[in-house]
C-alpha cells in the first residue's frame, strides 16, 4: 500500500481473497473493500510499518467472500520507492 493506503500492486492470493480481479484492487482503499473495523486494523498495522520503518509479524483478520472470517499470518515491511516514498509491502499465509 502506498502512504495513502492504496493497493499498488495485487498478486492472484489477494484477489482471490477479495473475491476480484487483480485490476479492480489497484488504486483502491481497504475502507473501500472490507467492513470498517476489518479496514481499520489493517491501516493501523500499515501506519506502524511507515512510522518505524521497520517490519512488522502479526496474525491479521480479513472477511471472505462468502462472510466468513479467515486468519492469516502477515509480515509487512516498508518500501522506498527510487523517489523516496515510503510504502508498506506485505506476505501473507492463509
Amino acid at each position: 500500500a502506498d502512504p495513502g493506503g492504496r493497493i499498488v500492486t495485487c498478486n492472484p492470493f489477494l484477489a482471490r481473497l477479495s473475491d476480484r480481479a487483480p485490476g479492480e484492487l489497484v488504486g483502491r482503499t481497504r475502507f473501500e473493500l472490507t467492513d470498517p473495523a476489518t479496514a481499520a486494523a489493517h491501516e493501523a498495522a500499515d501506519r506502524r510499518v511507515l512510522e518505524t520503518g521497520s517490519a512488522l509479524e502479526l496474525e491479521e483478520t480479513y472477511l471472505r467472500p462468502d462472510g466468513t472470517t479467515g486468519t492469516t499470518f502477515s509480515v509487512k515491511f516498508p518500501v522506498r520507492g527510487t523517489d523516496g516514498t515510503l510504502s508498506v509491502g506485505g506476505v501473507a499465509l492463509d
